[in-house]
């Protein structure tokens, strides 16, 4: 048997962590698959099968099971009855790999992703308490570091792991002007930055777009442009 931890105030990822009779922590694909953004079992399939790959290809095959567990979850099916149907258990690890997997584009893949690395990294430093809080930053970067590096080896992407690592470069090349600049050898400033972010933004709704947005552990909500969009913009705006 299991139960739900939570407190007042807490995400809807506390809200659905479970906590089973031996004191450990796991949370369900089919209770995280609405905050994650999903509305198709098969889509979470998939996002499982490279999350398992992922922890099997860094970890080993016993770790991606002890991570991503498959499990059985009764939902209800009419009139007071209920059946049974497929779900994972997730640790805490688990879940976050699954989230680093998805798209950063997807507000609700974006908060998971924060939540689930800080929280990750909280849990190792958890003897640590009392250490510099520039350390426990740095090792969160490292740790975002070393999983992403992980994420591209298993799907054979070529993205720039350093952008990624900022929280700076989204998927399907789609870039922060940081990212870009980082990417591309292009001045860092943060006047010139925001500037080529104005005409990013101008170049979008010229054409009818708008830029997406995205939540990041470090910088809050940022914006994210296409390349070829960053890259006349770039050339317009002069550093």
């Amino acid at each position: 048997m299991s139960e739900i931890q939570t407190a007042p105030g807490a995400s809807p990822f506390d809200a659905v962590r479970h906590v089973d009779s031996e004191g450990r922590e796991y949370w369900s694909a089919r209770e995280l698959m609405a905050h994650f953004g999903y509305a198709r079992w098969s889509d979470v399939r998939d996002g499982i099968a490279r999350a398992r790959a992922a922890i099997t290809n860094s970890l080993g095959e016993t770790a991606a099971q002890d991570h991503i567990e498959a499990d059985l979850h009764m939902i209800r099916a009419g009139k007071g009855a209920h059946r049974q149907v497929d779900d994972f258990r997730l640790t805490r690890y688990g879940a976050y790999i699954w989230a680093m997997n998805g798209d950063p584009r997807k507000a609700e893949i974006a908060a998971a992703q924060t939540y689930f690395a800080v929280k990750t990294r909280e849990a190792e430093l958890e003897p640590a308490k009392n250490g510099d809080d520039l350390d426990v930053l740095q090792g969160m970067i490292d740790r975002l570091r070393e999983d992403r590096q992980r994420i591209v080896a298993v799907e054979g992407r070529q993205d720039t792991t350093e952008a990624r690592v900022a929280a700076i470069e989204g998927r399907h090349d789609w870039f922060t002007a940081l990212g870009y600049a980082k990417l591309h050898g292009h001045p860092t400033d943060r006047t010139h930055l925001s500037r080529v972010g104005a005409k990013a933004t101008r170049i979008m709704r010229e054409e009818g777009q708008e830029p997406s947005k995205r939540q990041d552990a470090t910088f809050g909500a940022v914006n994210l442009y296409p390349a070829d969009v960053l890259e006349r913009a770039f050339a317009e705006v002069a550093p």
